[in-house]
């Protein structure tokens, strides 16, 4: 297979297609890589450590189903489509050496089932009269779906999720899928109470994502965070600044006064990083805002000193600062995996988190995925 010229075609084809993009990235100075080592160095809310990517993928996918996928990959190993086992295996050193994420190589388990599927019905076929191999079957396939639909779904009331573990066991696809138009609302009454020509800057895209769906009405609206890093910083003639989500340090380094206009309520009690949040009203920024925000992006994804810096193009807005309480640093550490088309769609509720996108080149720009949290190298 490796010596046909079909390989030889596909190949030709993939990198023709991937030519745009790579020429992107090495005209705007790597950004996807800058991601990488971001996700690497755990500065994502869905980062998990390199040691937990092997045994993820038996918890993705569900551990009694494990066997059916090995058996699948065995079986392409020694047939003429090995070139699949291969890839399977060049993408888990590729991902354990980089950093990636467990949930990165999902994508190649439906060819993995797929294979198995001729193999496993015919261990059950072979004692028609045993039906204890049906029966073995068929509860792998129910213990790993019944839970991950469970946990995954928007089955579970959002009235009572907060009485549940699952906001904890999957943060992002449940939690964080909770209370967007309630935050809004809550930033749209402090922006209609500002005088004319007062802007809203959120911590992340999601916040900003929420606020375009949900309250196209309010603007403008800047965010530090993929393709809104496009919109540049506020106007200086701002008659006032909205912040959301940034912490004291970050809001004290940028403005001399700030006071808290509202706080962020879900109104269902899930406590994820949006509630209880303050909404501060700011003025006096200690410098124009476009040289601030191109200071504050001379920052670190990582929080040892010993990494090389991320320098951003001036003039865009600033960075998340670390967690520094003990909630913010329990909220970095949840053990979750990601999603992204499987959402709570409850009142209060979304399918999917406004603003929310693929970590792409393209979308790579500033911070990465929504909990990109980047370290701050300080003032």
């Amino acid at each position: 297979m490796l010596r046909s010229r079909w390989l030889c075609a596909a190949t030709t084809i993939a990198a023709l297609a991937w030519l745009p993009n790579l020429l992107w990235q090495a005209t705007h100075g790597w950004p996807q890589l800058a991601l990488s080592r971001a996700i690497a160095a755990g500065a994502s809310g869905t980062s998990q450590p390199r040691w937990q990517f092997l045994p993820m993928q038996f918890l993705l996918l569900g551990p009694p189903l494990a066997p059916v996928w090995i058996t699948g990959l065995i079986r392409l190993a020694r047939s003429p489509w090995r070139l699949f086992s291969l890839a399977y295996a060049v993408l888990v050193v590729l991902f354990l050496a980089t950093g990636g994420k467990p949930y990165y190589l999902v994508g190649i388990y439906p060819v993995l089932f797929a294979a198995a599927a001729e193999p496993t019905l015919r261990w059950v076929a072979r004692h028609r009269a045993d039906t204890a191999r049906t029966a073995l079957v068929g509860a792998a396939v129910v213990l790993s779906f019944v839970p991950a639909t469970i946990v995954t779904l928007p089955i579970v009331p959002v009235s009572v999720l907060h009485d549940t573990p699952i906001a904890a066991v999957n943060y992002y696809d449940a939690g964080e899928t909770v209370g967007w138009p309630a935050f809004a609302d809550t930033v749209a009454a402090v922006a209609h109470a500002q005088p004319a020509g007062a802007v809203v800057v959120t911590s992340n895209y999601g916040e900003a994502g929420a606020l375009l769906r949900f309250r196209p009405d309010v603007g403008p609206v800047h965010a530090r965070q993929n393709s809104l890093w496009d919109q540049g910083p506020p106007s200086d003639t701002a008659t006032a600044v909205i912040v959301v989500g940034f912490t004291p340090h970050d809001r004290d380094r940028w403005f001399t006064d700030c006071h808290e206009a509202a706080r962020v309520d879900n109104t269902v009690n899930v406590d994820n990083d949006e509630q209880d949040r303050p909404v501060e009203v700011c003025a006096g920024p200690r410098q124009p805002h476009g040289p601030r925000c191109g200071r504050s992006y001379a920052a670190t994804a990582d929080p040892t000193p010993t990494r090389q810096h991320m320098h951003r193009p001036p003039g865009r807005c600033g960075e998340k600062s670390p967690p520094t309480t003990a909630k913010e640093r329990q909220k970095a550490r949840r053990f979750t995996h990601s999603s992204p088309l499987l959402r709570y769609s409850t009142p209060g509720g979304l399918w999917q988190d406004p603003g929310r996108a693929a970590e792409s080149p393209a979308e790579a720009r500033t911070c990465g995925n929504r909990g990109e949290r980047e370290a701050s190298a300080g003032t």
